[in-house]
């Protein structure tokens, strides 16, 4: 009997071995015309591990683009210390990471692998919160480094304009590689996602630009 499936590269040796053992053999075949071979995101550290999840919950990574996890991973925890930006509450998430990535208590163990996102998560929580001046909620506690929220709402906003233009434009340039990677020279250029999408954005971006100067 035969059976067929996928095996990354570096684990064909190891493949064979075990198999070599119970009088098995592996056979590589061609790849199938028409079929891609199914992701495989890198979890070589704790980091990675820890960002993968939450790009596995929103999509399945084609298999020539990049591995995004990282990337998404760390402008997650950016957004959320600026949302939940409280150096006192931040402070309360840290001792949570750190009990995970102690495995303590014990019934915690099975969450371990996800300490690195939440350790990331409250440094930033801690870091806006410092800008904010906010240890559990505005207390007086913190100077104002950069601006209340409660107090300057409007410009709060505007910065969270401003970030998400810059989001948007990583977002373009990632998606030009992509289509580059997965249709060649002319996905790149023509695609929503690729260059003519981006001089869509880049166009809209400087009529607002000039539009609020």
């Amino acid at each position: 009997s035969g059976l067929t499936g996928w095996c990354p590269a570096q684990m064909v040796g190891s493949v064979v071995e075990n198999l070599a053992a119970t009088g098995g053999v592996l056979v590589p075949l061609r790849l199938p015309r028409g079929v891609d071979p199914p992701s495989l995101l890198r979890r070589e550290t704790p980091v990675r591990r820890s960002f993968t999840p939450l790009v596995e919950t929103y999509a399945i990574v084609p298999y020539a683009d990049m591995d995004p996890s990282l990337v998404a991973g760390v402008v997650y925890v950016i957004m959320f210390g600026a949302m939940f930006g409280d150096a006192g509450h931040g402070l309360l998430l840290l001792l949570v990471g750190l009990l995970l990535r102690w495995r303590h208590p014990a019934r915690l163990a099975r969450f371990h692998g996800s300490w690195p996102f939440v350790v990331g998560a409250a440094i930033a929580a801690i870091f806006f919160g410092v800008l904010y001046g906010e240890f559990f909620g505005p207390t007086g506690v913190l100077p104002v480094l950069w601006l209340s929220p409660v107090d300057e709402p409007v410009r709060l906003l505007l910065a969270a304009i401003g970030f998400g233009a810059v989001l948007l434009a990583g977002a373009y340039v990632l998606g030009t590689i992509n289509r580059w990677r997965e249709g060649g020279v002319r996905a790149a250029l023509y695609a929503p996602s690729g260059l003519a999408g981006a001089a869509v954005f880049l166009g809209l971006g400087t009529v607002a630009a000039g539009l609020y100067s």
